[in-house]
């Protein structure tokens, strides 16, 4: 698992102008519903503050809503912001405090 510092705020990447913030790379299983499908598991390949990508979640388009239940906190929810393939990167309606994130990182190692 690779854990970033976090950067400047606003700060953007030329290579990925999609990525806001620090992001770490996780292989956390979720349960992820997209609108008010089915829950189905997931696999998280990174996380940061302010969202996520699902490595396969084939019936999200852009725009739809999810909602994930990640070990140890309570549903939290997230629209759709891009899809490649299969895979997706999603925007969490709150982000999350630091607090939450750091625990995630730690818990995925």
């Amino acid at each position: 698992m690779k854990h970033q510092t976090f950067p400047p705020e606003n700060a953007r990447t030329a290579a990925d102008p999609r990525r806001e913030d620090a992001r770490a790379e996780v292989g956390i299983f979720a349960d992820v519903r997209v609108g008010y499908g089915e829950w189905q598991k997931a696999r998280l390949s990174d996380v940061s503050a302010t969202g996520f990508r699902v490595a396969w979640l084939p019936r999200a388009a852009e725009g739809n809503a999810v909602a994930i239940r990640l070990p140890g906190l309570e549903p939290l929810k997230a629209i759709v912001r891009w899809k490649d393939g299969n895979a997706v990167g999603c925007q969490f309606e709150r982000p999350l405090s630091v607090y939450v994130f750091e625990h995630l990182v730690r818990s995925a190692s």
